[in-house]
């Protein structure tokens, strides 16, 4: 690229590789999800000039708006590179989620019926993410059941099934279909990641703890291992080495004298790194400091509020931590009531763990709470009920026998 530059300095797909060099190499700022990434302003002004070199260029566009802070300039920006090439299936997906963060889940569906036709070889992960989104844990389901056996469902959709799998409480069950899938991938950084999951379903928290370690250590490890480690610090209450983690990467949050807080998109959990630090802080007795970022990531969620049932979720966590619980427990119910079900998939829809049952987790704060512990009885027993007539019309518990006897046979 150095070289490129030297002889096309202002070439648009030169200035496009570039900008995705300092977007994605030169920055290690990461929440939960690569698309929760700080917008990034060098990355942005490469970007800008290559689309002024070339004004279709639909790289450098999408570039521009992952890195828009504004929400409705995102979606214009990437319509626009679908008006572009109509055939980009990731960026359709994208785009879907764009209109479902916005509170458009009519054009969502619109846009998911259309590219079903225009590409049918479209994943089923994109209609799961669709229904996860709106809050329909069976439909997310039902798509991914339904070809159960086909022999083309990639790795992904596979960890999107396990990990809803274990919203409806068959936690043995999903964590067998994390490791048998950790066996088949390709990628080293999802064999281990698969595993983390494994540990967290099956509670022991020095496998996961090990497992989270070695993915931070690939020589390619990827930037989200820094979250995943430091959950499992937060398992093991090791808060220090959690603060000595973030400090590589969020010196905005770890550090009392940084000028301000940059927060990550929310979506799901919300800027990860930032809360697992502000637990830390206030568990180390740096109270102050910790509130700083939770003040911080409540404004955040305010400029996110019509992102459904995730906002609330998020803000229930912050007032906990804030000290607030009537007003997290408000927020909970909220949650609940506009279809908050994926209780073990909170961190991302092919993720899975137990953070509502963790007393040293996210919702520790809330834990002893009797209204707390009623609402998740209640989450536990919809999601009985929503087993019960998956198993009734695809047979699920039938599948998954079978699955299990596969696994198990010599």
């Amino acid at each position: 690229i150095a070289e490129a530059t030297r002889l096309l300095p202002e070439a648009a797909d030169v200035l496009y590789a570039e900008g995705f060099v300092h977007e994605f190499g030169a920055r290690r700022q990461t929440t939960a999800s690569p698309e929760a990434a700080l917008p990034n302003a060098r990355a942005l002004d490469y970007y800008e000039r290559a689309v002024r070199a070339q004004p279709r260029h639909v790289g450098a566009i999408l570039g521009i708006a992952r890195n828009t802070p504004s929400l409705q300039s995102r979606i214009k920006l990437t319509e626009s590179a679908i008006d572009i090439d109509p055939g980009m299936l990731a960026v359709r997906q994208n785009l879907v989620t764009l209109y479902v963060q916005a509170g458009e889940v009519e054009l969502a569906r619109n846009l998911l019926e259309q590219t079903y036709v225009m590409v049918p070889e479209t994943p089923l992960a994109m209609l799961a993410s669709f229904f996860k989104s709106t809050g329909d844990l069976e439909q997310a389901l039902s798509v991914l059941i339904a070809d159960w056996d086909a022999p083309n469902i990639n790795s992904w959709t596979r960890r999107i099934r396990a990990a809803l799998i274990a919203d409806l409480g068959l936690t043995q069950e999903a964590a067998l279909l994390f490791e048998t899938q950790a066996r088949l991938e390709n990628n080293h950084q999802y064999v281990l990641l698969g595993e983390t999951f494994v540990a967290r379903l099956r509670q022991n928290s020095t496998s996961e703890f090990n497992y989270a370690r070695q993915l931070h250590e690939l020589d390619n490890s990827p930037s989200w291992s820094y979250l995943v480690l430091a959950d499992s610090y937060l398992i093991l209450d090791e808060y220090q080495k959690i603060l000595d983690l973030m400090d590589e990467i969020r010196p905005d949050l770890t550090r009392s004298d940084a000028p301000q807080i940059a927060l990550g998109r929310f979506a799901n959990i919300g800027d990860g790194e930032a809360y697992v630090t502000a637990i830390a802080l206030k568990k180390l007795g740096r109270g102050e400091q910790a509130e700083k970022i939770w003040l911080a990531a409540l404004a955040a969620t305010e400029k996110d509020i019509r992102y459904g049932w995730q906002s609330h979720l998020n803000r229930a966590i912050i007032f906990g931590w804030l000290d607030q619980n009537e007003r997290a427990l408000d927020e909970l119910n909220t949650a609940y009531n506009m279809a908050f079900r994926f209780i073990r998939s909170l961190r991302c829809i092919s993720c899975a763990g137990d953070d509502p049952y963790g007393r040293n987790g996210y919702f520790e704060p809330l834990f002893d709470e009797p209204a707390y512990q009623s609402l998740i009885k209640r989450i536990e027993a919809d999601n009985r009920a929503t087993l019960a007539r998956l198993d009734d019309r695809y047979d699920l518990l039938g599948k998954l026998s079978r699955s299990v006897d596969e696994e198990i046979s010599p």
